[in-house]
């Protein structure tokens, strides 16, 4: 795992940065991002 990361990280991550974007747009977080912004008694920025 480590020497696969190491690789990893040597090429740019461009694996682990799609996955992140493929995570980021996944309709589970616009509906959190949603819902987060409708809860007042949160902070926006701990979330």
């Amino acid at each position: 795992f480590a020497r696969e990361w190491i690789m990893e990280n040597k090429a740019g991550r461009p694996v682990f940065n799609a996955i992140k974007r493929r995570e980021r747009e996944h309709p589970v977080e616009q509906v959190g991002k949603r819902l987060r912004s409708l809860m007042t008694w949160i902070d926006a920025k701990t979330v």
